[in-house]
């Protein structure tokens, strides 16, 4: 499991190398990559009327550089599962992209929901100043 944090990039070395962090985290992420990888045995387990589509649009967030997502039939799937738009946003960096591009990804993510929120109201959501946020 080490191994394989060490192989996604993102966690420092001091962490994998302290037993009392990874004695602590290890039952955490057995559970998440058991969830991972038992996700479409169990998605495909499901009468086919609780299979459809989402009703909202998804949007697609990977890294170029990482092997978890290279595959393009991979990441093309996602339109599948929603009637809406699939939109799909490449960035610098491994699977934890977000920490050495954090600026784009937060753009992309509000620019995605700012266009949901405007295709649920009819129009667009007021601007903001920089910095602030909004709900509905």
């Amino acid at each position: 499991m080490v191994d394989k944090l060490r192989g996604l990039g993102g966690t420092p070395d001091e962490l994998l190398n302290d037993r009392g962090f990874i004695d602590f985290m290890l039952p955490v992420l057995r559970a998440d990559f058991h969830l991972c990888g038992t996700y479409a045995s169990f998605a495909a387990s499901l009468p086919a009327g609780r299979r459809a589509p989402l009703d909202c649009p998804i949007a697609v967030l990977t890294g170029r550089d990482d092997s978890a997502t290279a595959c393009v039939d991979d990441i093309a799937a996602w339109s599948a599962q929603t009637r809406g738009t699939c939109t799909q946003h490449r960035f610098d960096g491994g699977h934890f992209f977000i920490d050495t591009t954090p600026e784009p990804v937060l753009a992309a993510v509000a620019t995605s929901l700012a266009g949901a929120l405007a295709d649920l109201n009819g129009h667009a959501p007021a601007s903001l100043p920089q910095g602030e946020a909004w709900t509905h």
